[in-house]
């Protein structure tokens, strides 16, 4: 038979972080420029469709382990394990729950909750306040965030935002802005010694998506395998801002969470060279 199917193989992924799987038909010199278009997992059908091409995405919460696809040829039954075009995919075990005594949380969530059974998508910013809500100090606003929960994404069970057993540290709300690359993110801010200076640059450190000591300038991968800088340095003649505050209003609307702040506690300017000053807002 002329032509060829094709299945890709995306190798090893971590467990609720699926991959798209792509079948596609090469036809070679062939007159036969589409067809049925079978993927199988073991004996079980996953998708067939008639074309020249056709996507696949698992269930993000299948479990770990070993996993094998095929492709079978033109109206060929899968049997004995298909003999099409096959590849393995392996998923792996993710951290996505933290013990009740652990101050910070080793990974990026991607989901939160302030309504019953209403997800909504965790960002940098909420991020941030459910780091300051289990690890600093948020209790204030304890009767508001009552109803919020998070979850890694929706394979891993929930967490309240507050947590009276965690230990409970010193943070900071931080933005981070850039005019070259990063608009705007948010992490949070720890100093490290309290008879030091909040000045000294040297003596905070910055956490955020399971990184616990981002450094400005550096390249990290993120859940999807984009490479991202979290505190970039700045470009040419434009600097990074980091602005440093307190939380000091906040509010549940319409299932989402608001928040204003203090006047800043400190501000710093990081050059293209990584060289830092102390700044002052535009």
């Amino acid at each position: 038979m002329c032509g060829t199917s094709v299945i890709n193989c995306p190798g090893t992924t971590k467990f609720g972080f699926p991959p798209t799987f792509v079948v596609t038909w090469d036809p070679q010199g062939s007159d036969v420029l589409s067809g049925d278009l079978r993927l199988y997992s073991g004996h079980q059908l996953l998708k067939e469709e008639y074309g020249s091409s056709m996507t696949y995405t698992p269930d993000p919460c299948t479990p770990p382990g070993k996993y094998k696809f095929c492709l079978t040829e033109w109206g060929e039954l899968c049997q004995n394990g298909c003999n099409g075009n096959c590849c393995e995919w392996i998923v792996e075990s993710a951290d996505g729950d933290e013990p009740d005594s652990s101050p910070y949380i080793g990974f990026n969530i991607h989901e939160y909750s302030c309504c019953s059974q209403v997800w909504n998508e965790a960002v940098c910013k909420e991020n941030a306040i459910i780091l300051l809500a289990r690890t600093g100090n948020l209790s204030q606003w304890q009767e508001q965030l009552t109803s919020c929960y998070w979850r890694k994404n929706k394979c891993y069970a929930s967490h309240p935002f507050i947590n009276a057993a965690t230990p409970k540290k010193d943070l900071y709300y931080v933005s981070v802005r850039n005019d070259c690359g990063c608009p705007g993110h948010a992490v949070v801010g720890e100093i490290k010694d309290k008879t030091v200076s909040i000045e000294n640059f040297t003596n905070w450190r910055f956490i955020q998506w399971g990184n616990l000591n981002i450094t400005p300038g550096e390249i990290e991968t993120d859940d999807d395998g984009k490479q991202i800088y979290q505190i970039p340095l700045g470009c040419g003649s434009t600097g990074t801002t980091v602005i440093i505050t307190k939380i000091n209003t906040l509010s549940v609307i319409d299932c989402k969470i608001k928040i204003g702040f203090s006047d800043p506690v400190v501000i710093f300017n990081i050059d293209n060279l990584g060289d830092v000053t102390i700044g002052t807002l535009n």
